[in-house]
């Protein structure tokens, strides 16, 4: 706080203590205890709203206990789908984070529901794998272009196909 600041809430709380003390001491003498509790409230209400408002606290976080907060967002699906969805988006706006973020979690995605749901095992027959993933194969083979970008409608056949788009709620298939 710098010394003109202090200066300032000094005279306001000595203005406003006083006013305090002739308020209540009525005809007889000004109290000088009641004008310094005042004065000492009054700037300590001064450095309060000072440091609130430094501290850079929104608007929207202070609000009245009888006004209800707005709900949480919904969001649908398994862990997986969601982090899928995150990482589609990133993909999207950048195409190696395909290859680095998005195809590692497809690939343990189809390792994981190849074999339960198709009876496929995705290490031992790749062949089979990329048969039944048919144009979306892609997604998982390391040998892809790293520069291609994939679209949400091709994430959702891939789920479809390997079968993880039957786990969400919703019914939707996909991201």
């Amino acid at each position: 706080m710098t010394p003109r600041r202090s200066a300032t809430i000094g005279l306001r709380a000595a203005a406003v203590g006083l006013g305090f003390a002739v308020a209540f001491s009525g005809d007889a003498v000004l109290s000088g205890r009641a004008w310094a509790m005042a004065t000492a409230a009054t700037a300590v209400v001064f450095i309060l709203r000072d440091f609130v408002a430094a501290a850079g606290v929104e608007p929207a976080g202070m609000r009245p206990a009888w006004v209800k907060p707005p709900p949480p967002k919904q969001v649908h699906g398994t862990k997986d789908l969601r982090a899928v969805s995150m990482m589609l988006a990133g993909a999207i706006t950048n195409p190696r984070a395909h290859g680095r973020h998005l195809r590692p979690r497809l690939i343990a995605l189809a390792e994981h529901f190849l074999p339960i749901r198709c009876g496929i095992d995705f290490l031992h027959d790749p062949e089979g794998a990329a048969a039944l993933l048919g144009d979306v194969a892609w997604l998982i083979d390391e040998a892809a272009d790293d520069e291609r970008v994939p679209t949400v409608a091709e994430v959702a056949r891939f789920l479809e196909r390997i079968g993880a788009a039957e786990d969400q709620p919703t019914g939707e298939a996909g991201p």
